[in-house]
């Protein structure tokens, strides 16, 4: 299935009128707040205290642009890499982008063995007609290349994952359609 042709798909079986929280990271994590057991902040004006308090809280976190796709853009920041805390806020407040800050998650040790620097994340598209969730497709998202992303567009690796037994089906496959039986890493 094709970026283009998912797409096609989003616009046609999905409520216009929500889409926007799909788009924005920041409106995605407000509304799905309950669900994401981690923390997060935006970094805005407004909220320069919390942004203040995230930075001193964690040492290592995801930096994010709000909005976007594909993970261009996502950077791990390390405090150590800043003279001071202030210093990291302000060059994510003079970014041109509008970022968020989001806590690492940690993954099975089992998962990060295949490739510790990214969340190698499992992927299930549906389609609900009726009020019933029909599966699509079940794919397991692996990063590479040292990046910090495990998107299939940004140099990851896509498996099919057989949704009943959560097994790996096939091959994994990256955007040139080199094929993996082992990870490169």
């Amino acid at each position: 299935l094709t970026r283009g042709r998912m797409n096609e798909l989003v616009r046609k079986y999905n409520d216009q009128t929500k889409i926007h929280v799909f788009d924005s990271k920041a409106e995605f994590n407000v509304r799905f707040e309950a669900y994401l057991n981690r923390d997060w902040v935006d970094v805005t004006e407004e909220n320069r205290e919390k942004v203040m308090a995230f930075l001193q809280k964690h040492e290592r976190y995801m930096a994010k642009p709000v909005s976007g796709s594909c993970g261009k853009g996502v950077e791990l920041w390390k405090r150590e890499d800043f003279a001071s805390i202030q210093e990291a806020y302000d060059k994510l407040y003079a970014m041109d982008a509008h970022m968020i800050l989001e806590q690492l998650i940690v993954q099975h040790p089992a998962v990060s063995a295949v490739y510790p620097h990214a969340i190698n994340t499992v992927r299930t598209l549906t389609i609900t007609k009726d009020g019933v969730a029909h599966i699509v497709a079940t794919c397991w998202r692996i990063g590479n290349n040292g990046k910090h992303v495990d998107n299939f567009y940004n140099g990851g690796m896509v498996v099919p994952v057989d949704e009943k037994t959560g097994q790996v089906t096939q091959r994994a496959m990256d955007k040139e359609k080199n094929i993996y039986t082992v990870h490169p890493y």
